[in-house]
């Protein structure tokens, strides 16, 4: 497997680029976010990448930065959702707004990503959002957001079922404030959480 690809950047179109590696030229299909970061040709650049394999086919996936990595890896192991409709994805949408859209369960905002309707983006939810969490927090997303988060999941691994959860923890919020410590909100949860 390859894990990163580190050479002059000899090609740097929207959907690929060639990386001189030793000698060796390294085509890499990329989503636009990475376009996007890509420096002038002939500059040395690193590219995190994933290799798939299929019947017919070989391919390499290339990413400016881990956490779109992580997401596409995420992406495709979803029933339904090829490399090609990851790179469209990740072309629309950073990772920390798909997280903001899964956690958020936002159909209207993940069907208008394209290869994705209603089914996919309920699929998408329903298999992402408990993995989701290791992708980045959206810029300027409230601190609360993330000790909401771990509250709801520090319950639910002291055995509460996740709905109950997610309402002990709303109910903690209101009382003590969105900017609340974990612990307390854990704390006051527990109350709730029956």
């Amino acid at each position: 497997m390859i894990a990163f690809l580190k050479g002059t950047l000899e090609v740097k179109e929207p959907n690929r680029a060639v990386l001189d590696v030793n000698g060796v030229g390294y085509e890499l299909s990329i989503p636009l976010s990475t376009y996007e970061k890509l420096p002038p040709v002939g500059e040395r650049v690193i590219l995190y990448t994933c290799q798939v394999v299929k019947e017919d086919e070989l391919a390499l996936f290339g990413f400016a930065e881990e956490e779109e990595l992580k997401l596409f890896k995420m992406l495709i192991a979803v029933s339904g959702i090829g490399p090609r409709i990851a790179l469209g994805i990740l072309s629309k949408m950073s990772p920390a707004e798909f997280r903001a859209a899964i956690e958020s369960e936002d159909v209207n905002a993940l069907k208008s990503l394209p290869g994705v309707g209603v089914k996919t983006a309920r699929r998408l939810i329903l298999e992402l959002k408990d993995k989701v969490g290791s992708l980045p927090l959206p810029a300027g997303a409230p601190k609360a957001a993330e000790a909401v988060r771990q509250a709801i999941a520090a319950l639910v691994e002291l055995g509460s079922p996740k709905s109950v959860a997610e309402r002990a923890v709303g109910e903690a919020v209101k009382i003590l404030g969105e900017e609340a410590k974990v612990e307390d909100l854990i704390r006051l949860a527990l109350r709730f959480a029956v």
